[in-house]
């Protein structure tokens, strides 16, 4: 459960992009077309022989995962509390 003002979150379109250690608690979406728009041409971002509503990006599986860091913390201050009582 995520507890704080500010949570750690790692969105990614790869799960090598995921810290190991992270890789279990990843959640998995799609992400949906991204198509190029009217601020793509202005700029000229448009390649030749595309235009304005063409795919920019497929639709595609992203990664995200997220974590509390102070949950994080105590979790491992009490773990070495515990080590040091031992």
């Amino acid at each position: 459960m995520i507890n704080s003002n500010n949570p750690q979150i790692i969105d990614a379109d790869s799960l090598d992009k995921i810290p190991a250690n992270r890789r279990a608690k990843a959640e998995t979406w799609v992400q949906d077309d991204i198509l190029y728009n009217e601020i793509d041409k202005e700029d000229g971002l448009i390649p030749s022989g595309k235009s304005v509503g063409d795919v920019k990006t497929p639709s595609h599986t992203r990664y995200r995962v997220q974590w509390d860091p102070e949950e994080e913390k105590d979790s491992l201050e009490a773990r070495i509390a515990a080590l040091e009582s031992s």
